[in-house]
């Protein structure tokens, strides 16, 4: 029976925004021994910082091109005993994964392999950082142990324990070292250092989500359909709805025209477009918005470093700024990542009774700035780098070395000249002066980008 003389008004609630706020929680109304560790509930940061590195193009761009340049050619010592060291304990993928793992969630572990009698560690391997949790602290204050599980979200969590290095109270099998840059206010984990741009990562995500929503909806705008004939009973009304999204909602119905039959003008159905003025600019705005908040948030010091080009950019003339913001970037945030890691690795080294590991990551540099330094090779910026000889009679050892390329010994697979004083690796004079000097080209290196 169709209703009449009467005006339905149905209320709808919008989507609201929730602001991101961390929070390590000890105790959550569950006994468990492990610190959860949350963002929108309780124990969600590590699957929510996995949803916006899937779903925002410009902060995965940036996270794998940061967490390549990290990692460069790999990790090499200046010693060669303690180079074949890294070579049988620690394998370039679980390096790189644990690289990408700080980079990403600004928390990474590696699990420590002993031999039987517990005297020395045998193996370092990568332990996926969003399966651990943090065990609470003991008396004195220390983290003593972390569990691991494969999946935290389970009704029923099976985990196993692990204790923290060097805090096993027996020979020690298997132990934990983890890595978390400090952040104000947290103990037990550490937070990515592109965390402040986590709004602009879910901008990016729904931006693309509203222009899926519009292919598939046939770029039809939000539209108010009027029924004036009355007002029908809810079921009708239901099957009516349906029946317009099966017939008019998808991209495969864009295009579709709507035949409407009447018995009078005055009960006609009107069809209202409810326009939005200057919506594409608003979306343009947001969309680079977006992106330049994400890439501040990452310290990106010029975008054409990772395929990111502004528009009215070309890439012929920014090669200036592409090297300076090279450099800037390497030594701002490339180095300080890489130092995180290497203190990681001498501090475990250490056990092994290493003390003087001698660690460097080799740079990945691009093959333009390659180039370009071979012909600026004999400046004087290059010749900051060279340790140049102070007797007359070398001369002529020299002048072999007019480029600042380190000394090669003949039976020597490690490119480094043997003064411990100021050596030169690959144009740095040490693992901690990346990017504060110019790059000067090992043989190798020329000879992989071919260049004579």
């Amino acid at each position: 029976m169709i209703q009449s003389e009467k005006n339905v008004l149905s209320v709808v609630n919008l989507a609201n925004y929730i602001q991101p706020k961390v929070s390590e929680e000890s105790s959550s109304g569950k006994r468990t021994p492990w610190v959860e560790y949350g963002i929108y509930t309780t124990d969600d940061f590590f699957g929510v910082i996995t949803e916006k590195y899937e779903t925002s193009t410009t902060n995965a761009a940036c996270v794998d091109a940061t967490s390549n340049l990290i990692f460069g050619k790999g990790l090499k010592s200046k010693d060669e005993n303690v180079d074949k060291m890294i070579y049988n304990m620690l394998s370039d993928k679980d390096l790189n994964r644990v690289i990408f793992d700080l980079k990403l969630y600004g928390n990474a572990a590696f699990q420590l392999i002993y031999s039987e009698d517990g005297s020395e560690i045998v193996e370092i391997v990568h332990v996926p950082i969003q399966t651990l949790r943090s065990g609470k602290v003991d008396m004195r204050g220390e983290i003593e142990c972390y569990y691991y599980s494969p999946d935290w979200a389970a009704k029923k969590v099976v985990y196993e324990k692990f204790y923290a290095y060097t805090k096993s109270p027996t020979t020690p099998t298997s132990e934990i070292y983890y890595i978390k840059p400090y952040k104000p206010g947290k103990f037990y984990y550490g937070l990515p250092d592109w965390y402040a741009s986590l709004q602009y990562c879910s901008v990016e995500s729904e931006l693309s989500n509203l222009h899926i929503n519009n292919i598939l909806n046939g770029f039809m705008p939000l539209t108010m359909i009027n029924f004036n004939n009355g007002i029908p009973p809810v079921e009708e009304r239901e099957q009516l709805e349906a029946a317009l999204k099966q017939k008019f909602v998808g991209s495969s119905n864009a295009g579709k025209f709507v035949m409407n039959f009447n018995d009078n003008k005055e009960n006609a159905t009107t069809i209202d477009a409810l326009q939005v003025e200057n919506l594409h600019d608003k979306y343009q705005f947001l969309s680079e918005e977006a992106a330049r908040r994400i890439m501040v948030a990452h310290r990106i010091t010029t975008p054409l470093l990772f395929g990111l080009r502004e528009r009215g950019q070309g890439f012929s003339s920014n090669a200036e700024e592409m090297k300076v913001g090279f450099e800037i970037f390497q030594s701002m945030v490339v180095a300080p990542f890489q130092q995180q890691i290497i203190d990681a690795i001498e501090d475990i080294f250490y056990y092994n009774n290493v003390t003087e590991a001698q660690l460097y990551f080799d740079p990945l540099l691009p093959l333009g700035f390659l180039t370009e330094m071979q012909e600026q090779i004999g400046d004087n910026a290059v010749n900051r780098n060279i340790i140049e000889s102070q007797e007359g009679d070398q001369q002529d050892e020299s002048a072999r070395q007019p480029s600042g390329l380190p000394d090669l010994d003949d039976n020597d697979d490690n490119p480094v000249g043997d003064d411990n004083q100021g050596r030169v690796i690959d144009g740095y004079t040490s693992p901690t002066d990346y990017g504060n000097r110019p790059f000067a080209m090992t043989a190798e290196t020329k000879l992989e980008y071919g260049i004579k």
